[in-house]
């Protein structure tokens, strides 16, 4: 494990030690879900497939920049990721969601952030693989010091620190770096500080009253 932990850091390229030990802190290396790394495109293409059948289970976020002419870092879009963390850490006991960044579910985004970005994206049917590589630049710094920007973000946000500890991994699909996150759920349902989410269908709600009760029932 710590041997794991050190490649990726390593891989990460950060160069202060105590960025080092905020990521480590917060996203430690898990075991290894997708299967070997010769077929880790074949599974990433499958879970978006897999994700037009049961939507609750996979969010996709392009990324944290605004698709406006004049690019501008949507500080909200960083809430709305870890509300959606939160979410699926409500699927159930013993459930696993899925969050990928860098990745289109409308082929009309896609589109927009191929003339404005200045890239070609693959397809896997509905979806654009983007990456990040091009807000990297938009932010004027490297790939891997905007991973550790987005998991500063994350690891300061009001998740429990069990869910902060779950893993961030980078891989590469045809060029492209994408974020993907594994939300293991825990034995009980997840707060987000006074407050609870679940996913309805392909959407993070908050929810109150009976409803809070219904996730409850899901983890017995």
């Amino acid at each position: 494990m710590v041997k794991k932990m050190a490649r990726v850091v390593k891989s990460l390229g950060c160069n202060h030690c105590d960025r080092h030990r905020k990521f480590q802190d917060h996203f430690r290396k898990a075991k290894q879900t997708l299967r070997s790394i010769g077929t880790l495109s074949i599974d990433f293409e499958n879970y978006l497939r897999l994700s037009k059948v049961e939507p609750a289970f996979y969010d996709f976020k392009q990324g944290f920049y605004t698709l406006a002419i004049e690019r501008q870092l949507d500080e909200n879009s960083f809430e709305k990721i870890t509300h959606n963390i939160a979410a699926l850490a409500n699927l159930g006991k013993n459930r696993v969601g899925w969050l990928f960044i860098g990745v289109t579910d409308r082929e009309e985004h896609t589109q927009r952030i191929e003339k404005l970005d200045n890239i070609t994206a693959s397809r896997i049917g509905d979806f654009g693989i983007v990456g990040l590589e091009r807000e990297a630049k938009l932010k004027n710094v490297s790939l891997d010091q905007y991973i550790s920007f987005i998991a500063d973000k994350i690891s300061n946000s009001p998740l429990p620190d069990n869910l902060k500890s779950n893993i961030v991994s980078k891989m590469h699909y045809k060029g492209n770096s994408v974020l993907v996150l594994e939300i293991k759920c825990g034995d009980d349902p997840c707060w987000y500080g006074p407050d609870m989410y679940v996913r309805a269908g392909g959407h993070c709600k908050k929810i109150t009253g009976q409803e809070v009760g219904q996730v409850f029932a899901r983890f017995k």
